[in-house]
């Protein structure tokens, strides 16, 4: 998703930025989880890493998962992060107009859908936390 923002701003230097501290961020985090894995799990964990590549997939190690797809799952864990990219392009639009143009304009189109999207968050807020009805057996 922030790869998606960044290219929003159409600036390659900024695109180069975010790719450059994704992967700088992303190698500790690799990094600390590997460590914790093999204090965790030992032996096993070091099989299973000989042959799982780090980053890119190895389409020819795919095994189909036991869970289909579920929707409510992807709606229960993904409200923030839908609604934050939301707010990060209309910020980037009215900061980009404000450039452009030397005032504040809110596009009509952008309020309302960070309106639409604030809504839907709340939404789904509210059903996570008031309600099973987002809530999948054995997920």
């Amino acid at each position: 998703m922030g790869l998606g923002v960044s290219l929003f701003a159409h600036v390659w230097w900024l695109v180069m930025i975010y790719v450059l501290v994704w992967w700088i961020y992303y190698e500790r985090i690799i990094f600390a989880e590997e460590a914790f894995l093999r204090r965790k799990y030992g032996e096993e964990y070091l099989r299973w890493a000989e042959v799982t590549p780090i980053l890119i997939p190895n389409f020819r190690l795919f095994r189909k998962s036991d869970l289909r797809f579920s929707m409510r799952n992807v709606l229960k864990r993904e409200y923030n992060g839908f609604f934050a990219v939301i707010v990060i392009l209309f910020v980037f639009e009215c900061v980009g107009d404000y450039f452009v143009k030397s005032k504040l304009e809110i596009d009509p189109m952008w309020s309302v859908l960070l309106a639409g999207g604030f809504a839907v968050w709340i939404v789904l807020l509210a059903l996570k936390r008031y309600t099973s009805l987002l809530d999948i057996e054995g997920r």
